[in-house]
């Protein structure tokens, strides 16, 4: 009866990657939507991330060439501790919150 637009899941990630890269602070939620992408071995759409990038700033090369590199800079200096105060009470699964590491983050990207 009316249109919805929807997007993939490599389009959500892309998203996903440029909050973390360009928000200025930690979300858990980001950290652990982005765990799961990672999981499930999707990668981000290119080009969504590529103009999401340049609406932030001049130069999205990273988007094609450098996202894991920047991703895991991010992951290094990640306050890990913060990140999961703020997701562990959303989680279904408390078990879940040892996930949310330094390590298991560099496993994930690879």
């Amino acid at each position: 009866m009316f249109p919805i637009k929807i997007f993939d899941l490599p389009s959500l990630m892309a998203g996903k990657l440029h909050a973390i890269f360009f928000r200025g602070y930690d979300k858990g939620r980001d950290r652990y939507d982005l765990a799961w992408y990672l999981s499930k071995s999707i990668e981000p759409n290119q080009l969504l991330l590529k103009n999401a990038i340049l609406q932030t700033q001049k130069d999205a090369t990273l988007a094609q060439t450098q996202w894991k590199i920047l991703l895991k800079d991010k992951v290094q200096h990640a306050d890990f501790g913060k990140i999961r105060q703020d997701v562990k009470q959303f989680l279904m699964h408390p078990e879940e919150i040892v996930l949310l590491s330094q390590e298991h983050f560099m496993q994930l990207i690879g």
